[in-house]
Formats: structure tokens, sequence, C-alpha cells
């Protein structure tokens, strides 16, 4: 076990106190599959060294997706090797002893893409989070645990909030994506007023509201967790028939992505399972033009019934999603794949 104090090499039989500086580790590697040093370089990847916020679910996909595993290359050589010395050792028969090496090596070699594994289950890693969190080194690791934009900046006029220029609006299902898209600075990025469908922060409603009225072709965007019921996420605002893009997962989602794949029994299927780094990939492809653009492959409309009153909006589903998160995440350390 590596301290993360003082990057001691402890061995495990040594106890749960580091032999140099005293450091009481949290997580058992035995018990709970994971190293306080482990943690402590997720939580590094995901902050990227302390400059970008981030939420548990963030933390919790950084910290499975980069955990310890044996190269693909060296399990096959160890499997083939092994399985042909078994098999030549049982049959002497250079052929069989040569054909189940060989399917060993390609089960090692390729068996993950063929029997992906899950996450741990949340609550597990959500109880050590708690434990271990109070005590890392945080510096600046700005960890968001709950919505603080509950008053207009103190440091600048309110005037000065929408000094960027804005040219959409975004709808976010819960609280918190409201903190973690503005406090790393997408909404300046994007030039988007970023509120959610409780109208957190409530300093923006009546602004979200007063430019809807103002700007009929105003793009509006949906964000949001794979279960959330996407019509109720503009009852509190003035749409009169625009058309709504919606950049939000889906449960199926959870079945054909190989990032959000094993994580499919978590809760509520959150957005934020997502880095920062493809979320802001998902705004980039939405912002483009053309995405409005039904009629030369772009999003299909899901919520076109022409029973319906027309004065409520179109939800429009994005057509660029898949290839958001298909794609390499570009995010540095927070990376997800």
């Amino acid at each position: 076990m590596k301290c993360p104090k003082c990057s001691y090499n402890q061995p495990y039989r040594s106890g749960m106190v580091c032999g140099k500086c005293k450091y009481r580790f949290v997580v058992d590697p035995k018990r709970d599959g994971y190293t306080d040093g482990k943690f402590a370089t997720a939580l590094r990847r995901v902050s990227k060294n302390g400059t970008q916020y981030f939420t548990f679910h963030q933390f919790y996909a950084t910290l499975f997706v980069h955990r310890p595993l044996f190269p693909s290359g060296c399990l096959a050589a160890v499997l083939a090797g092994a399985a042909g010395a078994v098999v030549y050792n049982l049959s002497e028969s250079l052929f069989l002893a040569a054909f189940f090496a060989i399917g060993a090596g390609l089960l090692g070699m390729f068996g993950k893409r063929l029997f992906p594994s899950m996450a741990p289950p949340e609550n597990k890693i959500r109880g050590l989070w708690n434990q271990w969190y109070p005590k890392a080194e945080k510096q600046e690791h700005l960890f968001l645990s709950k919505p603080t934009l509950i008053t207009p900046p103190a440091t600048a006029p309110e005037k000065d909030i929408y000094d960027y220029g804005v040219e959409g609006i975004l709808i976010v299902d819960e609280d918190i994506y409201v903190d973690l898209l503005v406090k790393n600075k997408l909404h300046t990025e994007f030039r988007l007023l970023i509120i959610a469908q409780s109208a957190y922060p409530s300093y923006l409603h009546e602004q979200a509201n007063r430019l809807l009225a103002e700007r009929s072709d105003l793009p509006v965007y949906l964000l949001h967790n794979g279960v959330t019921i996407v019509k109720n996420m503009t009852t509190k605002f003035a749409l009169k028939g625009q058309k709504v893009l919606d950049l939000g997962l889906s449960e199926q989602d959870f079945v054909n992505h190989k990032r959000l794949h094993p994580f499919q029994e978590v809760a509520q299927k959150p957005l934020d399972l997502l880095s920062t780094s493809l979320i802001r990939r998902i705004l980039q492809r939405a912002t483009q033009p053309t995405d409005f653009d039904t009629d030369s492959g772009g999003p299909i409309i899901i919520d076109n019934d022409p029973m319906e009153d027309t004065t409520l909006p179109t939800i429009v589903l994005f057509g660029g999603l898949d290839d958001a998160l298909n794609g390499d995440d570009d995010g540095g350390g927070d990376d997800f794949g």
C-alpha cells in the first residue's frame, strides 16, 4: 500500500498505519479492492490536479475506469502458456496444446470486450469516499457535494453576470449540475444561461423567461440523467412552441455505450458519470447550427404529436450524442476511457 501522504510503500502485513509518517489508511485493499493511494490518484485525475470542479459520480467513474488491471497482453501470454502446458501434460498432443493455448490467449486478450466488467456498488464506494475524503490532502480539489449558487456572485454587479452574452439556454435536471457546469466555466465557453428544471438558481429564472419571451429563435437545450422524464423539465419556463434540443442520456445509452455499460445498476443513471470533458464535447456538437436540421440526418423529433397543444415546445432528440460518447475523451487527467 502506497501512503498517499508520504509515498512510503507500506506492507499490508505491517498494518493500517504508515510506518513512516503514521498516516492511518482507510481503504483496505483485501476487503475493499482499492487502496488509499488509488483513491488519491483518482482524485488527482478527476480534479485535474486541483484545477477542476467535480462530483462524486465523476470520482466514482474515474476510480473504476482507472483501477489497476493486469495488462491484456501479459494476461494473454500467461493464460496461453498455462493452458498449453496443462493440456500437453494431460494429452501429450502438441495439436491440442496449441489449440487450447491459442484459445486461452485470445480469451486473455479480448475477454474484457466480450465480458465487460461491472462497476462496484455505488453505496460501497460512497461509504469509502465519505470515510477517506476528510483525510485527503485537499489543496484545491473542488469537490461539489451540494448546490451553492444560491445568490448572485457578491464580487460583481448583477448585470455583469450576463456580460458573456447569452446565445442559448441550457436546462439541467439536477441543481448540482448547474454548479458543475458553471464553476467549470462552460456557461461562458458556450455562452449559455444554465439553469435547473427546479428554476435554480432562482435569480436566473426571471432572466431566462425574459430572454425566451424576447427571442423566439433562442436555442434551448436539455441535459439530464438517463431516467429523467424529459417533458417535465420545461414546465417552469415560458416556452411557446420553440424547438428544444434534448442532449441528455437515456436508459438505453447505458446498454449501448461502453463508457456507460458498467454503471447500469447505478440509480437514476446519472449524467455526471461522464467526465466534464465529455459533457463539453456534447455541448460542442450540439451548438453547431446544423444540429436542428432534421432533414439532413440530424436529430429526429420525438415529441411532435399533432393532437397535442401546439403552444408546447417540440422536443428534438440530439443526433450527435452517439458520436460524442464514442469518440476519444480529450480531457487529459479526467478522461473516461
